[in-house]
């Protein structure tokens, strides 16, 4: 059985019902060309068979309605490729599926009173085993769709059991009954076959949402990790700037100028203090999160120490303890 494949695109579930039923009915119509092929060879067969038996009138014009159908179902599915239409107008093209494959059904279910000849079994059995075997083998082009299956397999099966009903004897009537009673069992038959078909495109629908979910995922993985990238270059350039800053500030002081002053022990611990906060601030940036206790300007530098354990080796001193407003 042939379908087509489903578009992969999330869904919701009201969507997905809808989109499921449009797939079954694509698979329908994609499957309609064994489907009317096979019927206009059938039918040739049988006029062949019956061509001497009956009237030629009879047999002719039974003949031509059965061609006549495929043409229409042939025009149909044309029409339906070319439309290639969505899943909201598939309504309309289910009703013209259905309505082709009943007057399908009508056709080839008339064959068994048409085609008829009265005290000849054997030829009533062909044309009955003709016509319930071409609905049974149908039963796997056209059960996409279960009810333009339902169209086409009921009136087939009923109208072919008539003149078995209405032949008088035991054997007619039983073989009429039992005709009459397959049905039931083929219908369940096509019921099942529809039913795996839909379990298998379900199954895809959700593949197909599960990929979407992967990329989108995956889309916004990307997407933060530029942002990351981003983020990184900008806040490397503002903290080199003032860094930069006091590092000029403190090579200043530390000139054979200011050498004699008081607070070179301060110095030197404010030069120590700068480079370890800039390494351990890069630190924190590529870990993706700062210690508020270690968030620049909440520590002076007097004591660079931060919660993850680092510790200046520097000792302290009384001029290392003096407040920054010495600088």
């Amino acid at each position: 059985m042939q379908t087509l494949d489903v578009e992969s695109s999330p869904t919701r579930p009201r969507d997905r019902d809808s989109l499921l039923a449009a797939e079954l009915i694509r698979a329908q119509y994609a499957n309609m060309p064994g489907a009317f092929i096979g019927s206009a060879v059938t039918a040739s067969f049988m006029t062949a068979v019956l061509y001497d038996k009956l009237t030629a009138a009879v047999v002719l014009t039974w003949l031509a309605a059965a061609y006549v159908n495929c043409a229409m179902r042939l025009l149909l599915w044309r029409r339906f490729c070319v439309a290639a239409p969505g899943v909201e107008e598939m309504p309309r093209w289910a009703r013209f599926a259905v309505i082709s494959a009943g007057v399908a059904g009508l056709i080839w279910g008339a064959s068994g009173i048409v085609l008829n000849i009265p005290g000849n079994f054997s030829y009533q059995i062909v044309v009955l085993l003709v016509t319930t075997g071409l609905a049974f083998t149908s039963t796997y082009l056209s059960s996409a769709f279960m009810p333009a299956y339902r169209a086409f397999v009921y009136p087939a099966f009923a109208l072919a059991a008539v003149p078995f009903l209405l032949g008088g004897d035991v054997w007619h009537v039983a073989i009429g009954v039992a005709t009459l009673a397959a049905l039931p069992l083929v219908v369940r038959y096509a019921d099942r076959l529809c039913r795996a078909l839909r379990m298998s495109i379900e199954v895809r629908l959700r593949n197909a949402e599960l990929v979407e979910e992967l990329r989108a995922q995956k889309k916004a993985a990307d997407e933060a990790n530029v942002a990351k990238s981003r983020f990184l270059a900008v806040a490397s350039h503002d903290l080199r700037q003032p860094l930069h800053s006091l590092e000029l500030f403190v090579q200043a002081l530390e000139t054979p100028r200011c050498r004699s002053m008081r607070n070179s022990s301060l110095v030197m611990c404010a030069a120590r203090s700068i480079r370890w906060r800039s390494c351990l601030t890069a630190c924190w940036i590529f870990r993706g999160s700062m210690p508020a206790s270690c968030t620049p300007g909440r520590r002076s530098l007097r004591s660079p120490t931060c919660s993850s354990g680092f510790r200046s080796s520097t000792p302290r001193s009384r001029s290392a303890r003096a407040s920054p407003s010495m600088l």
